[in-house]
């Protein structure tokens, strides 16, 4: 390989910085348009979501005891995102967006942005946390800080309340415990880690 090798794209990125400035102001309107947005939101978000999900479940297929950590994973996602949707549709919390206040109310409205509570993203990314604590003692508190970094991006941007943020994270933790407790301690458990009781 050349030495030069690393000024050609140094060269080449800085040339299509240029090259891109004409037509930023039109293209970053059309990528914040309503259309686009939507189409990330329904389409996009949910890849990567799926994607996450697969590394993680490609992580514990590695493990000799796969099916049960793989089964335990997927039936905690499972349960906490139909308990979550159930809670966004029968509560119908308007998001601060709306600006009408943390008491506006509208149950089994179906309004795209009557369901705040509790906060998905929260309740999503404490589950993996707790999930990934289980699996990875070691790095838990990593994981929890991811999650609650989520929560706090999620207020900043005004999609929810502190409330929904807390809300989220209980039932995530509601949801991770209750599976441990009735599915049993060895489908949260590596091998590796057979010996060591869960906390």
């Amino acid at each position: 390989m050349s030495r030069s090798y690393p000024w050609r794209w140094l060269i080449g990125g800085v040339a299509l910085g240029l090259l891109a400035l004409p037509i930023d102001a039109p293209f970053a309107a059309w990528l914040s348009s309503d259309k686009v947005r939507r189409a990330v939101e329904h389409v996009l978000d949910p890849l990567l979501a799926a994607g996450a999900y697969g590394v993680i479940l490609a992580i514990l297929a590695t493990y000799p005891n796969r099916k049960r950590l793989c089964i335990g994973f997927v039936t905690a996602v499972a349960a906490a995102a139909l308990v979550l949707h159930g809670l966004k549709l029968a509560i119908g919390r308007a998001r601060p967006l709306l600006d009408q206040g943390s008491w506006h109310f509208e149950p089994f409205s179906g309004h795209k942005y009557m369901d705040a509570f509790p906060s998905g993203h929260a309740a999503a990314t404490a589950t993996l946390a707790l999930l990934l604590g289980l699996y990875f003692p070691r790095a838990r508190w990593v994981f929890y800080l991811i999650a609650l970094l989520v929560g706090v991006e999620r207020i900043v941007k005004r999609w929810h309340y502190p409330s929904d943020v807390i809300a989220g994270y209980v039932l995530a933790g509601a949801v991770v415990f209750t599976l441990l407790r009735v599915l049993g301690p060895s489908w949260y458990r590596t091998q590796t880690d057979s010996a060591r009781p869960l906390t």
